[in-house]
C-alpha cells in the first residue's frame, strides 16, 4: 500500500481467487476457531524470532518482537478483533474494514435449498459464480458461540481492548449493516468510525483503498 511497512497477509481456507490463494474449500472447515488459527499462525511469524520455540497458538505465551497493526476486512475484521482479544499485548492497533462481526446470525437466514448432507447447510452469495456457498453446521455453531457484539459478555471483552481501532463501512454494504460499525464504536474504548459515501462491501475503488492506505498510515505513526 506503499506506506514503506512490513506486511504478512494471508487468504482463508475457501477465499480468494487464484492457485496459491487457498489451502482448501471452505466446506472443510469445521470451526471457527480455525480461521482464527491461520491468523495466529502468520502473527507468529511476525512476532517471534527465529529461535523462539514453538507456535503461538490461543493459550501460549507469546514471545513480541514488536507491535502488529491488524487489518482485517469482512469476516478477517471478526478474527483480526479474536486475536486481538486473545493476544493485546501484541497488537498496536486494528483496521476493521466492512466488519463482519457476529456474522453467523445471519447465514442461517440467508440458506438456500437445502443439501444432501445434513452436517452442512447453504447459503446465498453474490460474491461466487454458482450463488451459493456451502458451510459445515460446526463452523456455524462455533461461530455463533463466540459473538462479540450479540453476547454481553463479547461486548465486555471488546471493551478490554484500548489499542486506536480504524473502521470503514461503506455506505451501500449490501452484506454488513452499518448498524455493526455503528455499535464497534460505542463499544470499543479508541475507536473511530468512518461511513464511505457510495462505499460498498468490497470497498475496492481508488478512494476506498486511499482511506484503507491512510488508516494504516496513521495507526503506524501513532506507535
Amino acid at each position: 500500500m506503499d506506506t514503506g511497512l512490513n506486511y504478512l497477509t494471508l487468504h482463508y481456507q475457501g477465499h480468494g481467487e487464484g492457485d496459491l490463494s487457498s489451502s482448501g474449500s471452505v466446506e472443510g472447515v469445521s470451526s471457527l476457531q480455525e480461521w482464527i488459527d491461520a491468523v495466529l499462525a502468520v502473527v507468529s511469524a511476525a512476532s517471534r524470532s527465529p529461535g523462539s520455540p514453538g507456535p503461538l497458538t490461543h493459550d501460549a505465551s507469546p514471545l513480541p518482537l514488536g507491535k502488529l497493526i491488524l487489518v482485517g476486512s469482512s469476516l478477517g475484521a471478526w478474527i483480526a478483533l479474536h486475536v486481538a482479544l486473545l493476544h493485546p499485548e501484541l497488537v498496536s492497533g486494528l483496521v476493521l474494514v466492512a466488519p463482519a462481526v457476529d456474522a453467523s446470525v445471519r447465514w442461517a437466514h440467508c440458506s438456500s435449498a437445502p443439501t444432501h448432507d445434513e452436517q452442512f447447510i447453504r447459503i446465498q452469495s453474490a460474491y461466487v459464480p454458482s450463488g451459493s456457498i456451502t458451510l459445515r453446521k460446526t463452523l456455524v455453531e462455533d461461530a455463533n458461540a463466540r459473538f462479540l457484539l450479540l453476547d454481553d459478555r463479547g461486548r465486555q471483552r471488546l471493551a478490554t481492548l484500548h489499542c486506536p481501532v480504524r473502521v470503514l463501512q461503506g455506505e451501500l454494504d449490501d452484506v454488513v449493516p452499518c448498524g455493526t460499525a455503528s455499535m464497534l464504536g460505542e463499544v470499543l474504548a479508541n475507536a473511530e468510525v468512518e461511513i464511505l459515501p457510495g462505499g460498498d462491501h468490497r470497498l475496492s475503488r481508488p478512494e476506498d483503498l486511499a482511506k484503507l492506505r491512510e488508516a494504516v498510515a496513521t495507526l503506524a505513526q501513532l506507535n
